[in-house]
């Protein structure tokens, strides 16, 4: 079956990203709660639905990245143009082009909260970190955060669906 041998392979590249996070997991929580106890009271200080969405977006980002990876080594068949494009699209477009763009387009508006309520910097994953541990007064940034984790879900479900729809089976007579 197609999507088992193309899960296989993504299980396959996520194993070593999900365990370093595994590994670091405990070490995020012990740091947490030593400040919670010392009540260690700054502008800093990470909420659990904080730390909880974090992990979502460092999970989701690690998961779109390496699908990214995967679909560019199907999609171009040879391995320097596979890490060139994936390396194109998450840098490049993820993170530069997003930001650049919008702040473009935040000369155009007066509105000072432009670059939270832009859907382009939804899927930075730098902007979606940030968002994540910024305690959020009264703003709407978890919000897109869970607006921008929801456009990662769908553009990993994209790409996995195109190759699955794309798969060819090789057969031992050919």
């Amino acid at each position: 079956d197609p999507l088992e041998i193309i899960f296989g392979k993504l299980i396959a590249r996520l194993v070593m990203p999900f365990l370093v996070i595994a590994l670091f997991a405990p070490i995020t929580i012990f740091c947490w709660a030593h400040a919670a106890v010392n009540t260690v009271e700054t502008s800093l200080q990470a909420t659990v639905p904080d730390l909880i969405l974090a992990y979502a977006v460092l999970l989701l980002t690690t998961l779109l990245f390496s699908t990214v990876g995967m679909f560019m080594s199907w999609h171009s068949k040879r391995t320097l143009f596979a890490v060139m494009l994936s390396y194109t699209f998450n840098i490049m477009g993820l993170l530069i082009i997003t930001a650049i763009v919008t702040l473009m387009l935040a000369t155009r508006f007066t509105d000072s909260s432009f670059y939270l309520h832009c859907p382009l910097m939804w899927i930075n994953p730098a902007f979606l970190m940030i968002e994540a541990l910024t305690n959020a007064d009264g703003s709407n940034g978890h919000l897109f955060v869970v607006y921008g984790l929801i456009c990662y879900v769908m553009m990993i479900l994209l790409m996995l669906w195109r190759m699955a729809l794309g798969f060819r089976r090789f057969s031992h007579d050919d």
